[in-house]
């Protein structure tokens, strides 16, 4: 994952991590049955600062099945309604970040051309 992306996400996750509701996230006390391959925001900012992710999407994916583990909840519980909210914000945030990588692309693919062209 390229530096710049990678800080980007990591700037994402610690706003996640430091919402009140973040203790639902922080650890993996949803899904105590993955033991293998347990999936929470810690596990998540340990694997960005080992750079275990080779593409952005991993980091997405990650986020997504922490959030999927809390939203089996009873769609009553705290833990639920907290779980899609957090998802919703962070999808709407994923989106504009993703958006945002693809129009410096294409300003660094036109830079690019212009360069060449010179």
């Amino acid at each position: 994952m390229e530096r710049c992306k990678k800080m980007q996400c990591c700037a994402m996750l610690k706003r996640l991590m430091v919402g009140r509701n973040a203790w639902v996230f922080k650890n993996d006390i949803l899904d105590r049955k993955a033991k293998r391959n347990p999936k929470c925001l810690e596990n998540i900012e340990s694997k960005l600062k080992k750079h275990s992710y080779s593409e952005t999407r991993e980091f997405a994916d990650d986020m997504r099945i922490v959030f999927s583990h809390a939203l089996k909840y009873p769609p009553t519980s705290e833990v639920h309604r907290t779980a899609r909210r957090i998802s919703e914000s962070f999808e709407r945030g994923w989106k504009s970040m993703k958006n945002k990588w693809m129009h410096e692309q294409i300003q660094d693919k036109m830079a690019e051309g212009w360069t060449e062209g010179s």
